[in-house]
């Protein structure tokens, strides 16, 4: 998008053991929110991934197929886990509607590596049932 930064993600034919490590507990990457949003929404849309917009349309953007449908409902179906009892956001239930998100904590950055100040994430979906 226009004015949007670029993050930090090395894509490479092959990653070491440590960058596979690493980037499945989110270090060594950095990601906007709106493009933190966009991969969530690209798993709710059944892993079809559209171009994001502010604007209500009454036809959603043709797309292209990032995973395939049933690896995107399957994480659907994890990231619900995360409200239920034992979850570790048991506060977003809503009544009457599906919800699944995925906590997060991260450090902050600094100069030369990290801080020891932290950011806690909570990113969600949800819809009636």
């Amino acid at each position: 998008m226009l004015g949007e930064s670029t993050g930090m993600f090395s894509f490479r034919q092959r990653w070491s053991d440590f960058e596979r490590a690493t980037y499945s507990y989110g270090y060594g990457l950095s990601v906007t929110a709106v493009q933190l949003a966009r991969a969530y929404a690209t798993l709710a849309n059944g892993g079809i991934n559209r171009p994001l917009t502010i604007f209500k349309t009454s036809e959603p953007e043709p797309g292209e197929r990032a995973i395939k449908e049933e690896y995107a409902l399957a994480m659907l179906e994890m990231m619900e886990a995360s409200i239920a009892p034992g979850g570790t956001a048991t506060r977003a239930q809503v009544p009457g509607y599906r919800v699944g998100g995925k906590t997060g904590t991260t450090r902050k950055s600094v100069v030369g590596g990290y801080g020891n100040d932290y950011i806690a994430s909570f990113l969600c979906w949800c819809w009636p049932y």
